[in-house]
């Protein structure tokens, strides 16, 4: 069932659980793509390296991804809580749309 926004009806509605979600996989992605950027290039050119040399590197290079993923996910969580604190309030619902926060409505069941 998707939500609607009670004033402007748009279907462009996040709830504080999707948002938290987005905030944790952009903080987490963030620090893994800034731990392979980390390792600065080396100058000389790799036709002196071997296969085990390139290998080395490329474990070391990940390694230090996955280290910052998890600095990251950790900054994630915060945006994620200054997010549902000052956005959401003790709302459920953020219209992207128009920027109205309300409650989900509850969902009619009728009966014959």
């Amino acid at each position: 069932m998707e939500t609607r926004c009670l004033i402007c009806e748009s279907t462009l509605v996040v709830t504080k659980a999707q948002a938290q979600a987005v905030s944790l996989l952009l903080g987490t992605l963030g620090g893994f793509l800034e731990g392979c950027s980390e390792m600065p290039v080396q100058s000389d050119t790799h036709q002196n390296r071997d296969i085990g040399d390139t290998f080395q590197m490329g474990l070391e290079r990940l390694t230090r991804a996955v280290e910052s993923a998890t600095s990251g996910c950790a900054q994630g969580w915060e945006f994620a809580q200054d997010v549902q604190r000052y956005h959401f309030g003790e709302f459920e619902c953020l219209c992207l749309r128009c920027g109205a926060r309300f409650d989900q409505q509850p969902s009619v069941v009728f009966q014959k």
